[in-house]
């Protein structure tokens, strides 16, 4: 629940690793070689996304001429 209260580069890094998960889980139970290879595929993209999203938090104003941008959620006031 933490990381939906982050930025949007990790909400998308887990919702693309449970896909992941999923599509293999499902490519096992169907024995197919397809559904295996779409769960590689969004393999890949996760893997991409992680890269991305760690690469901004290393990439911060204090030690970086550039940052990249992650898709800060605001936060509301609860009262």
């Amino acid at each position: 629940m933490a990381t939906l209260k982050v930025n949007i580069a990790l909400m998308a890094l887990f919702f693309l690793l449970d896909l992941t998960f999923l599509l293999l889980m499902a490519g096992e139970f169907a024995e197919s070689l397809t559904i295996h290879k779409v769960g590689g595929g969004f393999g890949l993209a996760t893997a991409a996304v992680a890269f991305y999203a760690g690469a901004a938090q290393l990439l911060t104003e204090d030690n970086s001429w550039f940052t990249l941008p992650v898709g800060p959620i605001r936060r509301r006031r609860v009262d």
